[in-house]
């Protein structure tokens, strides 16, 4: 594990946690989000190995496909206000 690789990884990371802060309405959807950061950095001290780097870069794509789902479920909530039925994906 280079150092490079390591900054590069706390850098992305880094990003991605702001644009969660940013996407996040819901303090549910913070929790989540803080405990994978909390994991995630957990394994980065403990990264030593090129197999746990790769299991990090597993753990980003994860988190990647749950901004996606963050955004989509922002849009149906936005979408529900709009028909009056907003109660319901709260």
């Amino acid at each position: 594990a280079t150092a490079a690789v390591l900054v590069m990884v706390v850098k992305v990371l880094v990003f991605m946690m702001f644009m969660f802060m940013i996407l996040t309405t819901t303090a549910a959807v913070l929790m989540v989000v803080m405990m994978l950061m909390f994991m995630i950095f957990m394994v980065m001290i403990l990264a030593t190995t090129d197999a746990v780097i790769i299991m990090v870069m597993v753990l980003m794509i994860v988190m990647f496909f749950m901004l996606i789902m963050a955004v989509m479920r922002m849009l149906v909530t936005a979408a529900a206000g709009i028909c009056g039925l907003h109660g319901i994906f709260l």
